[in-house]
């Protein structure tokens, strides 16, 4: 009899749940109950409520996002949907378990637990004939097994494979080794040891019906070696399972007597156990024999069963059309909450972004008014200047004009009425009703004169209009300081001032051929950058003793 083959991380994945919810007893005790409903169904009807339990669970886990959780319950839930026959429906539950694993930075979700998924999507595709796709997540499992027992368990479930596809000796080969593997593992525990014998058992029984029906020696130690280890625990489909085998070993081998003991002894177990499938099991071998006292009980048990199981597939039905209603409405729920989320985050971008323009605008103007106030305030020093100290000195160089022994005062005043006009000329407000264009031409030619040429190149090149005033102020009062310093410093014959422009930015070279100097910032070089850094611009400046003084604007 084949043995659909049970989870060998129950045990683990029960502690953990356990653990886990250890917060909340009356949770704790109710997922225990129907965690045994799916281990040891004694009806159909357990595993539905274990259906319903669980999918309701996954609701409730979704929402608080525990992963761990989330994962245990859909193991389960799998194991659950298999035993009611929806297998595609347990591929589908396999599957998103999978992912959530790979989806799971934390490592609550460990290799243990992928081991388990893999080994579950094999046996699901072994039912769903996929045996390619079978042999290929037992290999993944493989891969990634740490323990002896954990790999026996995978070359038993490849043998089982081989043993679908009726490639015996391939079976033999994989269950050998799974055999091998289980004898020589270590495991702990009352539990883990009942397992690892049970398992022990399942693969002397399998290995012991391949041989016996390839002929081949060993056949009927490795039977009796299996059921032996079966009564031991009094697993009771594992004897029936034996007890089988052993049967078809003496039919085939003819010997009836031996053939009807062990039959006997598998119905008389079935009965006892009132299991509608240990009987089928029994009497359809019977019936394979040519054994037909029981093929009316046979009909009965398989309508039975054949009824049972349409109404279980209808409360499986019912069952999933409630989940998936809830579940829609569930994602609905959250649909709604996602997108009022998503409301409020636009809003608080767009406030944000509102603000962030806002607070920029508010800046550069205040900039800008800070730029022409200082400009308003030079202007007015300049006035001031003019106004009331050059025309002071003025009216006193008059006056002392009469007296012919103050020749030498008055070259002195002279000289301070000269700086002081000078003064005003340069801090004086400038009229951009004009060209800016002429403006700069009158600025330049005003430092022409017979020690120094100055050459302007590309100013015609330049759009003006389309420079802020700002700017415009900025630019002038920036090449008068210059023209200003290299008058009073360089001794150049030529100053040329080469002006380029893209649609992006403006630019000025300014160099000339004096004696240049040890760059050092003095004030006038420094008020220059600040000027030029209160508009974003650029400037550099590149001097050496004897090679000249180069200077390079952008704005």
């Amino acid at each position: 009899m084949k043995n659909t083959t049970l989870s060998f991380l129950y045990f683990f994945l029960f502690l953990g749940l356990s653990m886990t919810l250890n917060a909340q007893k009356t949770t704790i005790d109710s997922t225990k109950i129907f965690i045994g409903y799916i281990e040891n169904p004694e009806n159909n009807t357990e595993l539905i409520l274990s259906y319903n339990f669980f999918k309701n669970k996954k609701i409730e886990l979704i929402k608080s996002g525990e992963d761990y959780d989330l994962f245990i319950c859909l193991y389960y839930l799998a194991d659950v949907q298999r035993k009611l026959g929806a297998i595609y429906d347990t591929e589908k539950t396999l599957i998103e378990a999978l992912v959530l694993i790979d989806e799971t930075k934390e490592s609550i979700l460990t290799q243990q637990n992928k081991i388990s998924i893999y080994n579950h999507l094999g046996i699901v595709s072994r039912e769903l004939l996929r045996f390619d796709n079978a042999i290929n997540y037992y290999n993944n499992v493989l891969e990634l097994s740490i323990t002896s027992i954990d790999t026996a368990k995978v070359y038993g479930n490849i043998g089982r494979v081989y043993l679908e596809l009726d490639n015996k000796e391939f079976a033999i080969i994989e269950y050998e080794k799974a055999l091998n593997k289980a004898i020589n593992s270590n495991v702990f525990g009352d539990n883990l040891i009942r397992d690892k014998e049970l398992l022990i058992a399942r693969l002397y029984d399998n290995l012991g019906d391949i041989k016996s029906k390839l002929e081949l020696s060993g056949a009927l130690e490795y039977l009796e070696k299996g059921l032996e280890i079966r009564k031991k625990y009094n697993y009771e489909q594992g004897i029936i399972s034996s007890y089988i085998n052993l049967s078809n070993h003496y039919y085939k081998n003819d010997k009836p007597m031996l053939y009807n003991r062990f039959t006997e002894e598998a119905l008389r177990i079935a009965d006892n156990s009132k299991s509608a499938k240990y009987k089928k099991a029994v009497i359809t071998d019977m019936i394979n024999h040519g054994y037909f006292s029981r093929s009316k009980e046979y009909v009965a048990i398989v309508d039975s069963m054949t009824i049972t199981d349409k109404i279980n597939s209808n409360k499986y039905s019912e069952a999933k059309y409630n989940y998936n209603k809830k579940e829609k409405e569930l994602q609905e729920s959250e649909f709604d909450k996602k997108r009022q989320k998503n409301i409020y985050i636009f809003f608080g971008i767009l406030v944000l972004l509102g603000s962030v323009f806002i607070y920029f605008l508010i800046k550069t103007k205040h900039k800008k008014d800070k730029l022409q106030q200082v400009f308003n305030t030079e202007s007015r020093i300049s006035k001031k200047v003019h106004d009331e100290i050059a025309n002071d000195v003025f009216q006193v160089m008059t006056k002392l004009q009469s007296t012919k022994s103050n020749d030498e005062l008055i070259d002195d005043i002279e000289q301070i009425y000269i700086k002081t006009r000078d003064i005003s000329k340069e801090h004086s407000l400038i009229d951009l009703e004009g060209d800016f264009q002429d403006i700069l031409s009158d600025l330049i030619l005003s430092f022409n004169d017979a020690d120094t040429n100055v050459i302007a190149k590309g100013v015609s090149k330049v759009d003006w209009n389309l420079i802020s005033d700002i700017k415009r102020i900025t630019i002038f009062k920036v090449l008068q300081e210059l023209l200003i310093n290299m008058k009073k410093h360089s001794e150049a014959e030529i100053v040329v001032l080469a002006f380029e422009t893209n649609r992006k930015t403006i630019g000025i070279n300014c160099s000339d051929n004096g004696k240049g100097c040890d760059l050092k910032k003095g004030s006038g070089l420094q008020n220059v950058e600040n000027r030029i850094a209160s508009i974003k611009g650029t400037i550099t400046f590149d001097s050496e003793l004897n090679k000249g003084f180069k200077t390079k604007i952008t704005i």
